[in-house]
Protein backbone atom coordinates (compact mmCIF):
# COMPACT_ATOMS: atom_id res chain seq x y z
CA UNK A 1 0.00 0.00 0.00
CA UNK A 2 1.24 3.30 -1.35
CA UNK A 3 1.46 5.90 1.49
CA UNK A 4 1.14 9.23 -0.90
CA UNK A 5 -1.83 11.28 0.86
CA UNK A 6 -1.44 15.12 -0.06
CA UNK A 7 -2.92 15.38 3.09
CA UNK A 8 0.35 13.46 5.09
CA UNK A 9 2.62 15.61 3.27
CA UNK A 10 0.69 18.84 4.42
CA UNK A 11 0.97 17.54 8.20
CA UNK A 12 4.62 16.64 7.56
CA UNK A 13 5.42 20.09 5.84
CA UNK A 14 3.67 21.82 8.68
CA UNK A 15 4.57 19.67 11.60
CA UNK A 16 8.42 20.87 10.27
CA UNK A 17 7.57 24.60 9.50
CA UNK A 18 5.89 25.19 12.84
CA UNK A 19 8.50 23.17 15.36
CA UNK A 20 10.62 26.27 16.42
CA UNK A 21 13.09 25.97 18.97
CA UNK A 22 12.91 27.71 22.45
CA UNK A 23 14.98 27.77 25.28
CA UNK A 24 14.56 28.42 28.76
CA UNK A 25 14.52 31.97 30.05
CA UNK A 26 14.62 33.03 33.38
CA UNK A 27 16.69 35.19 35.95
CA UNK A 28 17.61 32.44 38.44
CA UNK A 29 19.48 29.04 37.45
CA UNK A 30 20.92 26.16 40.09
CA UNK A 31 23.59 23.36 39.12
CA UNK A 32 25.99 21.38 40.44
CA UNK A 33 28.53 19.86 38.67
CA UNK A 34 28.72 15.90 38.82
CA UNK A 35 32.45 14.46 39.84
CA UNK A 36 33.88 13.08 36.79
CA UNK A 37 36.86 11.32 36.17
CA UNK A 38 39.50 13.55 35.18
CA UNK A 39 40.95 10.58 32.51
CA UNK A 40 37.31 10.75 30.69
CA UNK A 41 37.26 14.49 29.89
CA UNK A 42 36.15 16.63 33.19
CA UNK A 43 38.30 19.29 31.99
CA UNK A 44 37.86 22.19 30.66
CA UNK A 45 34.31 23.11 32.27
CA UNK A 46 32.36 26.04 30.27
CA UNK A 47 29.52 27.61 31.46
CA UNK A 48 27.66 28.88 27.51
CA UNK A 49 25.45 32.11 27.72
CA UNK A 50 23.40 33.52 24.95
CA UNK A 51 21.16 36.20 24.49
CA UNK A 52 18.13 37.07 22.09
CA UNK A 53 16.70 40.40 21.65
CA UNK A 54 17.64 42.04 25.02
CA UNK A 55 21.34 42.31 26.76
CA UNK A 56 22.05 40.03 29.93
CA UNK A 57 24.15 41.09 32.91
CA UNK A 58 25.19 37.51 34.28
CA UNK A 59 26.74 36.78 37.86
CA UNK A 60 28.26 33.29 38.58
CA UNK A 61 28.00 33.09 42.37
CA UNK A 62 27.73 30.38 45.20
CA UNK A 63 25.67 31.62 48.00
CA UNK A 64 26.63 28.86 50.61
CA UNK A 65 29.98 29.58 49.89
CA UNK A 66 31.67 32.62 50.95
CA UNK A 67 35.01 32.18 49.41
CA UNK A 68 33.45 32.07 46.19
CA UNK A 69 34.45 34.79 44.22
CA UNK A 70 31.30 35.87 42.01
CA UNK A 71 31.99 35.91 38.57
CA UNK A 72 30.26 38.53 36.50
CA UNK A 73 29.93 39.43 32.31
CA UNK A 74 27.72 41.49 30.67
CA UNK A 75 26.34 39.61 26.93
CA UNK A 76 24.71 42.27 24.69
CA UNK A 77 21.81 41.26 22.59
CA UNK A 78 21.67 38.41 20.05
CA UNK A 79 25.50 37.70 21.35
CA UNK A 80 26.79 34.57 23.20
CA UNK A 81 29.47 34.22 25.92
CA UNK A 82 31.53 31.18 27.51
CA UNK A 83 32.93 31.26 31.29
CA UNK A 84 36.06 28.95 31.39
CA UNK A 85 35.42 27.53 34.97
CA UNK A 86 38.19 24.93 35.18
CA UNK A 87 40.21 27.02 37.82
CA UNK A 88 37.74 26.67 40.00
CA UNK A 89 36.43 23.06 39.48
CA UNK A 90 37.62 21.84 43.49
CA UNK A 91 34.66 24.45 44.29
CA UNK A 92 32.00 23.67 41.87
CA UNK A 93 32.53 19.82 41.45
CA UNK A 94 30.15 17.73 43.75
CA UNK A 95 32.08 14.85 45.29
CA UNK A 96 30.04 13.24 47.85
CA UNK A 97 27.68 10.78 47.12
CA UNK A 98 23.85 11.09 47.19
Amino acid sequence: MSCRSPHLYIIIVLTLFFNVASAQTDTTFWFAAPDLQEAHGDRPIFLRFSTSNSAAAITISQPANPGFTPISINIAANSSNSVNLTTVITQIENVTPN
